[in-house]
C-alpha cells in the first residue's frame, strides 16, 4: 500500500514502524525516495529520532486526531479475503431507486439454446415467451454515494476502452 500512495514522490517520507522494511526502502530507493521508519523494535534502534522530528509527528498526529473527532470520521477496516468471496456472472441488471437509496440487482440470463437454420432459429425465438434470469444479488447504494460509484465505473470503462484499443493497435 505504501508503494502505491507514494508514486511518483521523491525526496523523504515519513512512516512509523510498521512501514520498516528493508525490501520497502530498496524499492522506494529506486524512486528516489528515503523512507524514514524506525525499527520494528525500539530496542533495535541505534540512533534515535531527533526531537524536532519527534515533535512533528506528535503535532500531525494531533491534528489528524482532531479532524477525526471533529468531522466524526471513524476507520473503516475493510478485510479483503478474496477465498472466501462468492464470484457470479450477471449478464443483465435492473436498476431502482427507493427514497434515499438505488438498489442495483444483477441476475444471470439463461437465453434458450437454439439450433438450426437462421430462418428456423428466428422461428424459434418468435416463439419463444420468457427467458430464466437467476437472480445473483442486491445492492443498496445510497444517493449520495451514487455519483463517486458512476464516475468510478465511467473511469475504469475508459481505461478498459485505452487498453483495448493500445492492445489492438499492437
Amino acid at each position: 500500500m505504501a508503494e502505491d500512495m507514494l508514486t511518483d514522490v521523491h525526496g523523504l517520507a515519513k512512516g512509523d514502524r510498521n512501514y520498516w522494511s528493508p525490501d520497502l526502502s530498496e524499492a522506494l530507493r529506486a524512486n528516489e525516495l528515503t523512507l524514514l521508519a524506525p525499527f520494528k523494535k525500539a530496542s533495535r534502534e541505534k540512533n534515535p529520532w531527533p526531537k524536532w522530528l519527534k515533535d512533528r509527528r506528535f503535532r500531525i498526529e494531533t491534528v489528524i486526531g482532531q479532524l477525526v473527532e471533529r468531522f466524526i470520521v471513524r476507520r473503516i477496516w475493510n478485510r479483503f479475503d478474496p477465498d472466501n468471496i462468492i464470484s457470479r456472472y450477471a449478464n443483465h441488471m435492473l436498476i431502482q431507486m427507493s427514497g434515499t437509496k438505488f438498489i442495483l440487482h444483477f441476475f444471470q440470463v439463461h437465453p434458450p439454446i437454439l439450433f438450426g437454420s437462421p430462418e428456423e432459429i428466428k422461428a424459434k425465438l418468435e416463439k419463444v415467451k420468457s427467458v430464466r434470469a437467476e437472480w445473483v444479488c442486491r445492492i443498496y447504494i445510497p444517493l449520495e454515494k451514487m455519483p463517486s460509484f458512476i464516475r468510478a465505473l465511467q473511469e475504469k470503462y475508459q481505461k478498459y476502452q485505452i487498453r483495448t484499443i493500445d492492445s489492438k493497435e499492437k
